[in-house]
């Protein structure tokens, strides 16, 4: 158990600051945020001290992970290894959870070793583990508050551990909020004869959740209402497609009020619902391509989130779970991981969405587990051969292939860019920057180690509706740059401008930086401008 444990950790901590070479905008923005909490106590917005909620881009972001990484960058500084070092770590201690928590479900040592196993080497578990991603830290409290839950049938003690750890929880990720309570509370119902000589501490912990999660979401109502822009009920699509069935159906005869019977809002939502909580059991999302978002995705070396080897032992499992009557195996608990953690997915805009179902992968592990034992000897060895396998494939391609291979929205070489851009500044009287990278500023700030105390005073933000910087250091830098034309009418003659752009188009025909991918395709371009004097043209 220790040495898989040590080669999952290697495998989170080995290159961390350098693989993923790029941070994305929302590492970058936990980064900084943390980082101006040790210079003002205060977040990039201004606001605190020591704030519970960060605006950052709009999205108000939940405070757990910034303050997790508080720590390392006032040790190590202002980069990516400190930036993703607590998720490393953390996301590690979930291989010696899974440990603890399959012996509690299958009541077998071999079972746990194996489950550590599959976690220790998971494509999505290694992947997420390496950047700073808010649903690994969240997973491991969640596993971490069900084991104290299986506990808590011989000592119902741990009913108030399982709780705590639960609610630390919310404060890191969303998802949790709809799962983890669901699961506690239905596992005490479904198994309340295990309770009845502990009635007032059954009663008890039910009644701290339940006040706990209110008491949450009146807190973070905030979020909430930035959140909701990325859900189901938001989508002004349905809206319209309601709209037009609802005509389509008077038109061909119908009585309108019968024509909204068979065409409306609620109607639709639901079906809605029920095609997202089935994605989550997509194959094809699951073991081929992941989900849509490149920065969560292994989608560019032709991988889903999960090994192929546990399709079957999968389905395997699911069979056995049907069919179970083990009295030794935990199948309430396994069943109900599986039926609710899909949850989050349901109201999710673009499902799959592969951060709203980290317990789910936790769940098919553990039931792929389940389908593991029913073989045979020989089956076994086989299945467990065909999984390194597959795992060596992988680690080969993550290492080697996935960095060449790198999607647009990485913004490849953006740190480069900012630095070498840090460097000449003091030579422009504006620098503009192209707004095709998004969020343009972060970047600037997190790798030019910008002063918080100096940007909470200059940053100009807008919101539409997200929150970001169009310009600073009193439109020094700018983010919003346009026409070349009209960016001319701003200045006046022998004004010296830094203009940076995307790609290989030249604007003023005097590039100063010229960065190139493995290639040899320009990625990013920045070019020096002087203003002329329109009567010397």
């Amino acid at each position: 158990m220790i040495f898989i444990f040590i080669i999952g950790l290697f495998f989170r901590l080995w290159q961390l600051g350098i693989h993923p070479a790029n941070l994305n905008r929302d590492e970058l923005a936990i980064g900084y945020n943390a980082y101006s909490l040790i210079q003002t106590a205060h977040d990039e917005h201004g606001q605190g001290p020591w704030p519970l909620l960060f605006q950052s881009f709009g999205d108000y972001k939940l405070p757990g992970l910034i303050y997790l990484v508080y720590f390392p960058i006032k040790w190590f500084g202002l980069n990516a290894f400190s930036v993703r070092l607590p998720n490393a770590i953390i996301g590690s201690g979930l291989i010696l959870i899974v440990y603890f928590l399959a012996k509690e479900i299958f009541s077998k040592k071999t079972s746990a070793m194996l489950t550590s196993l599959f976690i220790a080497f998971s494509y999505w578990h290694i992947y997420g583990s390496r950047s700073a991603y808010e649903p690994i830290v969240a997973l491991t409290l969640t596993a971490l508050s069900y084991l104290f839950l299986l506990w808590s049938k011989r000592n119902p003690r741990w009913l108030v551990a399982s709780v705590l750890t639960m609610v630390v929880s919310f404060f890191i990720y969303n998802s949790s909020l709809i799962v983890a309570p669901l699961i506690f509370t239905s596992y005490l119902i479904w198994n309340r004869h295990d309770y009845y000589q502990c009635k007032l501490y059954f009663i008890f912990n039910l009644t701290i959740l339940f006040v706990t999660v209110f008491g949450y979401i009146g807190l973070t109502a905030s979020v909430n209402q930035a959140k909701i822009n990325t859900t189901l009920f938001s989508r002004p699509e349905i809206i319209e497609q309601v709209n037009n069935n609802t005509h389509y159906l008077h038109s061909a005869g119908l009585p309108l009020p019968l024509a909204r019977i068979f065409s409306n809002k609620p109607l639709f939502v639901s079906f809605y619902l029920v095609k997202n909580y089935l994605s989550s059991f997509n194959p094809v999302y699951l073991f081929a391509t992941g989900d849509n978002n490149p920065w969560h995705s292994l989608e560019n070396i032709n991988m889903g989130n999960l090994n192929l080897v546990l399709l079957p032992l999968f389905l395997t499992g699911i069979y056995q779970l049907i069919r179970s009557r083990h009295k030794k195996i935990n199948v309430k608990f396994l069943a109900l991981l599986l039926l609710i953690s899909p949850l989050p997915n349901m109201i999710s805009v673009n499902a799959p969405v592969t951060n709203r179902l980290m317990e789910f992968h936790l769940g098919v592990e553990l039931i792929s587990v389940y389908g593991w034992l029913a073989l045979s000897k020989r089956l076994k060895v086989l299945a467990l051969a065909g999984y390194l396998g597959l795992t060596i494939y992988f680690l080969i391609n993550y290492w080697f292939v996935f960095p060449n291979r790198l999607s647009p929205s990485w913004n490849d070489q953006t740190g480069r860019l900012m630095r070498e851009i840090n460097l000449i500044k003091a030579d422009y009287d504006r620098i503009y920057i192209t707004p095709e990278l998004d969020f343009g500023y972060i970047y600037l700030i997190f790798y030019s180690q910008y002063d918080p105390d100096l940007f909470q005073h200059q940053a100009e933000w807008i919101n539409d509706p997200l929150a970001r910087v169009v310009s600073l250091e009193s439109g020094k830098y700018v983010f919003d740059m346009i026409d070349f034309n009209q960016i001319l009418q701003r200045h006046k003659p022998g004004e010296q401008l830094l203009l940076v752009n995307r790609g290989s188009r030249p604007i003023s025909g005097n590039p100063v930086i010229i960065i190139k991918d493995i290639h040899d395709q320009v990625l990013w371009r920045a070019e020096s401008y002087i203003v002329p004097d329109p009567g010397k043209i």
